[in-house]
């Protein structure tokens, strides 16, 4: 969980570095969609994978029960729903705004590989897939470097999240003990 942290503290710095003017958020249809399909390096059966990834999902929600919808062993699917706090930053000190996000993520695992997916971007108040068109658009809904921060800490948050699965089932594949 700490190099989750640490990561997402400095993903955002290294992603601004590299920035455009637009950042670019990936969406599938309509949908702002994450995702990501990782082969392992080292053998590992779709149950061993499973069984990491179910792992994963307890250490970085910390409530398993509540965030895990669907899970079945057999095909090797795992449905969450779970959220996330985003600070809005206007690149020099937070601006007290604090966004709840929530997100669906689903799980599919197959022998030596296994692909997640981060979607259903949601919060109380803001509509997500509008508001990146909006700012797409150009459209002032905050000032140009709030939006530039909002949706590249938005991108780090998710692109991090990804990384911390594939970092996370990697070590455990590795060092189940098979006994």
């Amino acid at each position: 969980m700490q190099k989750l942290l640490y990561l997402l503290l400095l993903l955002p710095y290294a992603l601004h570095a590299q920035q455009s003017d637009t950042i670019k958020v990936p969406f599938k249809g309509s949908q702002i969609f994450y995702e990501s399909v990782v082969t392992l390096d080292t053998p590992a059966t779709k149950v061993q994978i499973y069984k990491a990834a179910k792992m994963w999902f307890a250490e970085t929600f910390h409530d398993s029960k509540s965030v895990i919808q669907v899970a079945d062993q057999e095909s090797g699917e795992i449905f969450g729903k779970g959220y996330f706090d985003l600070p809005s930053t206007n690149g020099i000190s937070s601006t007290g705004l604090t966004w709840h996000v929530n997100i669906q993520i689903n799980f599919e695992a197959k022998d030596n590989k296994y692909r997640i997916q981060v979607f259903g971007f949601n919060s109380p108040d803001l509509d997500w897939e509008h508001a990146y068109k909006e700012y797409i658009r150009g459209m002032n809904m905050f000032g140009k470097k709030l939006r530039q921060n909002l949706w590249t800490n938005f991108n780090a948050y998710n692109e991090t999240l990804l990384l911390n699965a594939e970092l996370y089932i990697k070590d455990k594949i590795k060092t189940q003990d098979n006994f």
